[in-house]
């Protein structure tokens, strides 16, 4: 089946209740458009027809051949909205291990402005839909808007940091000079900046205030201009690194 799904799928998972049953070996599926598009559709249409299923099972089983994505194997958007269906009915479960399940399923996926505007609902009384939009996985103007109004409204106080990063592009906006030093440094790192616009972001706003962030930034990233221009800092300001 690893080599051949299209030829073995529908005689192993042709309802939940054999998806289920085969899940072993299902969950060795290659995470090609068809499995995943196969499956979720399984699942879907048990929920639509009021259907019972192993919810837990079967939602790993899918989750599974997502993980066996080949290469980069992209999913149609039809798939991902099948994958957003899932996400949309289980992410408010009362078992975590569920909610945390179906974050997989759109983690690092482009959607569409409905379904991040549903992420944009959900946010407040949802930290996993909150958790999408700040890790989404490049710049978008909805979530800009979205970013800058919560950032604006002071909403979500602790993740200050990955909110403002979603503002900073090819500089950090005027609005964050009364921020903490840290605040700022751990924005940039967020930002869905490159490395060069990072290192020259970090290198103008790193202060002896902030030495302990810098050093961790730095080691991250892989950039010793960071700790020689800290080094500077320091000699000329005085003082232990971490004091």
């Amino acid at each position: 089946m690893v080599f051949e799904p299209e030829r073995f799928l529908p005689a192993l998972a042709s309802s939940v209740r054999l998806m289920h049953a085969n899940r072993r070996a299902l969950r060795l599926a290659p995470g090609t458009d068809f499995v995943v598009k196969w499956l979720a559709s399984l699942l879907v249409e048990a929920i639509e027809g009021k259907k019972r299923f192993r919810t837990l099972d079967c939602l790993r089983t899918v989750r599974s051949t997502i993980r066996n994505a080949p290469p980069g194997q992209t999913l149609e958007p039809s798939t991902v909205g099948l994958l957003f269906r899932l996400y949309q009915h289980f992410v408010g479960s009362s078992n975590p291990d569920i909610q945390w399940c179906v974050g997989a399923f759109i983690r690092d996926r482009e959607l569409s402005e409905d379904q991040l505007a549903w992420l944009i609902a959900a946010a407040p009384d949802s930290t996993h839909a909150l958790n999408r939009l700040l890790r989404y996985p490049k710049r978008n103007r909805q979530i800009v808007a979205w970013a800058r109004a919560a950032y604006e409204g002071r909403e979500h106080p602790d993740r200050t940091a990955e909110i403002l990063g979603l503002l900073i592009d090819s500089k950090v906006p005027p609005q964050a000079r009364e921020e903490p030093t840290d605040t700022v440094l751990w924005a940039i790192f967020y930002s869905h900046t490159d490395l060069r616009t990072k290192e020259r972001l970090l290198l103008r706003h790193v202060k002896r205030s902030s030495a302990e962030s810098a050093i961790k930034l730095a080691l991250r990233l892989g950039l010793p201009s960071l700790l020689h221009r800290l080094s500077k800092i320091l000699s000329r300001e005085g003082g232990d690194i971490l004091e």
